[in-house]
């Protein structure tokens, strides 16, 4: 949703869409419609996909809540992050697929989760862009 006091607000959730577009399209996902923590399913296997999008010059933010669900998904082994990095005209230009368990280990490495100012009610942790690339 966008907040009308920040005008990258709308510019990063339609860069966020985008991308879950394009992961979706290309490896043949379906929306995660059973689940609010996840963005992408394989109907085949039940894996599920949290996209993450960023420019790249910006950050990923990861939200605790929603990471503790991937984690507990991957726990039989069907869980992943997709970082994509794309350009403020859409073009992906890096992506890296990650375990949940690498997200962790990532956030503990750069000291943890922190409250956001968001009225979402969870910790979050955004981890920089040259941080997975």
């Amino acid at each position: 949703m966008s907040d009308p006091r920040n005008p990258r607000s709308h510019e990063d959730t339609d860069r966020g869409r985008r991308g879950e577009d394009y992961v979706r399209r290309r490896d043949d996902l379906e929306e995660c419609s059973e689940n609010d923590w996840c963005d992408l399913v394989n109907p085949r296997t039940n894996t599920k996909h949290e996209v993450k999008v960023a420019a790249p010059d910006r950050r990923f933010r990861i939200w605790e809540d929603n990471h503790r669900s991937m984690v507990a998904s991957d726990a039989g082994n069907v869980a992943w992050y997709q970082f994509l990095v794309v350009t403020m005209n859409g073009n992906v230009v890096e992506e890296r697929k990650v375990k949940p368990s690498t997200v962790t280990t990532i956030v503990n490495e750069r000291g943890g989760w922190n409250e956001s100012g968001h009225v979402r009610g969870s910790r979050q942790h955004k981890i920089p862009v040259g941080d997975l690339f």
